[in-house]
């Protein structure tokens, strides 16, 4: 009988501790050096996103103008979209109509805020995940009764001052009258309101930020919006709703004389 060979030990199949952290290490690398190359992709899709979605506000914003002869009052940005009426404009009654033209019992509680998102049956967020900002003239977000002519809608006070700007602070190009104003703040998002009914701080914001961030609510002053996408630091994207354009609607839809 032949004696038993004791078994011949085999090694463990897998990675030591070692090899491992090489392997980490290698990954870790790789993931390091293709982070500057997709960040910028990235923040490139969150812009193209924002902007397809101006698009669709401004289709939806000039569609409610051709059914309700009005421009929507702004929404209230420090409600959480838990809330019910978050993202509906918000209107109040009033006790006679502040002009002749206007058959209208109620008005906006507010110029500025938020988009009306549910209101519009829009998308709440922008690209960045931070809500649009909203400003809107209150002269065009009452219901018009047909009566006074065109003449009636070209007061110089009860506009939105729109500025093209090339440089930051502001140098201006050109200035066009805007009835309503939307804003995405970008990829810094100072100023902007999230869905929690919470205002990033806008401390670090520039001069030509600002002018999107404070200048918003004034009954009657002209004030001036920046549009970037023109060069310097700021980072907002913008749209605006014009003079022009209210008129030409608000003729389509019967609701001049």
């Amino acid at each position: 009988m032949l004696p038993l060979r004791p078994p011949v030990p085999h090694p463990e199949s897998g990675f030591s501790l070692l090899e491992l952290a090489i392997v980490l290490a290698i990954v870790g690398a790789l993931i390091g050096g293709l982070l500057p190359i997709l960040q910028p992709l990235a923040d490139q899709q969150r812009r193209q996103t924002t902007r397809e979605q101006l698009s669709l506000f401004r289709r939806a914003l000039t569609g409610y103008v051709l059914a309700q002869g009005r421009l929507p009052c702004p929404a209230d940005p420090s409600k959480p979209t838990s809330d019910a009426n978050a993202g509906r404009e918000e209107r109040q009654p009033i006790a006679s109509p502040p002009v002749a033209v206007n058959k209208d019992t109620a008005a906006c509680v507010r110029n500025a805020g938020v988009l009306p998102w549910r209101t519009l049956a829009v998308t709440e967020l922008d690209g960045w995940g931070q809500r649009f900002g909203y400003a809107v003239s209150p002269y065009f977000t009452l219901a018009r009764n047909g009566e006074g002519g065109l003449s009636t809608f070209t007061l110089p006070i009860d506009f939105y001052q729109f500025v093209f700007v090339k440089d930051d602070p502001a140098a201006a190009l050109a200035v066009d009258k805007a009835a309503a104003f939307v804003v995405s703040y970008g990829a810094n998002h100072l100023g902007a309101w999230n869905s929690q009914g919470q205002q990033t701080p806008y401390a670090s914001a520039t001069a030509a930020e600002l002018l999107n961030i404070h200048n918003t609510g004034a009954i009657g002053d002209t004030l001036p919006f920046f549009s970037a996408g023109m060069g310097g630091q700021a980072d907002d994207l913008t749209d605006v709703i014009g003079l022009s354009e209210v008129f030409y609607i608000l003729n389509r839809g019967g609701y001049l004389p």
